[in-house]
């Protein structure tokens, strides 16, 4: 199955994290805050930092 890269980890990418995790989708979260609370979900292959947008 294709991997899924999701881009934010914000609570609105959790939703999306969880609903393509529990049909079985691989998914990888890019993310530039390590609070983001879609980077420790449970179905999170893998997490790429990036570098804040606003920050160049």
């Amino acid at each position: 199955m294709t991997t899924t890269i999701v881009v934010s980890g914000s609570t609105h990418a959790l939703g999306v994290v969880r609903g393509l995790g529990r049909k079985g989708v691989p998914v990888v979260v890019v993310s530039y805050d390590n609070r983001d609370i879609a980077t420790k979900s449970r179905y999170v292959r893998d997490v790429l930092r990036a570098p804040h947008p606003g920050q160049g």
